[in-house]
């Protein structure tokens, strides 16, 4: 903390002391502001009393100050209303920019949903080629059973007659 002054200031040609432990450059431009709005005072009615025109140039001042504290309050209220369109501002860019990647990966899944219905395709052409493949097998394999059926009982009807061909050799050489 500053060290208490002491700082004179002349206001209406009424000098004070005054301590503080502000800038003396500061306080004296204070008391200046002061002495100025109160001759500005007493000069528009210059048959007013110092103390009267020093009360009406305080309530000119109390009511510059409410004033500034008013557009203050405006100044900050439209800070924060900034502040939120900023964040809004913020959020939205952030959404953009998830969208963009939403946008991004849709089109990988896309691109990649079409390649597997190239290869899904490919794939049944494959699986209806060895359907062809396997019936044409499976009927070839039938016609070879009845075939290899046929040849079975041809063989054992010739068996048989060899059989008999047999006895009766033996019948004729005995």
């Amino acid at each position: 903390m500053e060290e208490k002054r002491r700082v004179t200031v002349n206001i209406l040609g009424v000098s004070y002391n005054i301590i503080t432990d502000e800038d003396p450059a500061k306080v004296e431009a204070i008391a200046q502001y002061v002495d100025n709005a109160v001759k500005t005072t007493k000069a528009a009615a210059p048959q007013m009393s110092s103390n009267h025109a020093a009360i009406l140039a305080l309530m000119n001042t109390t009511e510059e100050l409410f004033a500034t504290r008013e557009l203050l309050e405006a100044m900050k209220e439209k800070e924060e209303d900034f502040e939120k369109n900023l964040e809004s501002v913020k959020q939205a860019e952030e959404l953009k920019l998830e969208l963009a990647n939403a946008d991004n990966r849709m089109k990988t899944l896309k691109n990649k949903a079409e390649k597997l219905q190239v290869e899904n395709i490919e794939l049944k052409d494959m699986l209806d080629e060895y359907k062809d493949k396997y019936n044409a097998l499976r009927t070839e394999y039938e016609l070879n059973r009845r075939n290899l059926n046929d040849l079975q009982s041809k063989f054992l009807e010739n068996q048989i007659e060899l059989v008999k061909v047999k006895k009766s050799l033996i019948d004729v050489q005995e």
